[in-house]
């Protein structure tokens, strides 16, 4: 009797489990999918790279800068080997202070053949200055102005070449191009560097966006514009906001390092969602990301599917 109680109430049960399990898979199923204004895409944070080079070459002297570091726009990341330069540069100085010393020279001569010319003009009606000696205290008057305009361009020829020598030697000294934090050093101390050469590479941590690529059928719902939320693997429960601001014109085939669900190759369209803000400088490129881009307003924000 009491095995056919059993077997009765395992019969009961069994179809009330199978029940249970269907409607768990069904609520799984609705948990594990987005609602119609929400399309999730993954990526990396990546931002625009900005290398810091060398115009001249020469040996590094100082190293300013390290990975890691914070600089702003103009600062000394790193100094160059420029004593030769140096040494033209104060040649160059010292021909601008002999091209004024000149040049004071030839005034002076200029303002004593105003005052002679002015004397023989004065007493040539009476005599006392014959017809010969107003004519060379005119040319001499043209000469010293001839020296003066000579003198003149002297010295700002001398002025121009240390002008040029001074902003050469402030391309010895290199300085950061733009606001960033240093990501890489390229270079080591006493290292001699050709023109052109990279010694540091740089992002701005406040310029960071998600590359992110969406299947063809969702092109079409999204816009410029648009609001995201990005969510990253060390920040899993806190959304940053980004804003879509770039949408590639042609699609292209999945590219091999992004994960989809789907993995048969489709054609996709390249996204960018730039981030609103980056507190703490908190966030940094490379780190995988989930984000969704809401494209019906009145949808609900909510935690992307894992």
């Amino acid at each position: 009797m009491l095995s056919m109680n059993t077997a009765t109430v395992k019969r009961y049960l069994l179809p009330g489990a199978i029940i249970v399990i269907i409607l768990s898979a069904l609520w799984l199923i609705h948990e594990d999918s987005l609602p119609e204004g929400l399309i999730q895409v993954n990526g990396r944070l990546e931002g625009d790279r900005i290398t810091v080079s060398t115009e001249y070459s020469g040996q590094i002297r100082t190293l300013d800068a390290s990975e890691g570091d914070r600089v702003r726009a103009g600062q000394v990341m790193a100094r160059l080997d420029n004593d030769r330069l140096q040494k033209q540069f104060s040649q160059a100085e010292a021909g601008v202070a002999k091209a004024a010393a000149e040049l004071n020279k030839a005034k002076a001569r200029k303002e004593k053949a105003i005052r002679d010319a002015e004397r023989a003009r004065e007493l040539r009606p009476s005599g006392a200055v014959s017809e010969d000696d107003l004519e060379k205290a005119e040319l001499l008057l043209d000469t010293a102005a001839r020296d003066v305009a000579i003198a003149r361009t002297s010295l700002s020829q001398a002025q121009s070449a240390v002008e040029e020598i001074r902003c050469i030697l402030d391309k010895y000294v290199i300085r950061a191009p733009a606001s960033g934090t240093v990501t890489a050093k390229l270079v080591s101390l006493g290292e001699t560097l050709a023109p052109g050469a990279p010694l540091f590479d740089m992002v701005d941590l406040d310029q960071l966006y998600v590359k992110a690529y969406l299947p063809e059928p969702d092109i079409g719902k999204v816009r410029r514009g648009l609001k995201a939320h990005v969510f990253t693997d060390a920040f899993p429960d806190q959304p940053f906001p980004a804003e879509v601001s770039y949408i590639a014109s042609r699609s292209q085939f999945t590219p091999k390092e992004v994960q989809t669900r789907d993995e048969r190759v489709k054609q996709v369209f390249a996204v960018k969602l730039y981030l609103e803000k980056n507190p703490d400088h908190s966030l940094s490129p490379g780190m995988p990301t989930d984000a969704l881009i809401r494209w019906k307003e009145d949808i609900s924000w909510r935690s992307p599917v894992r």
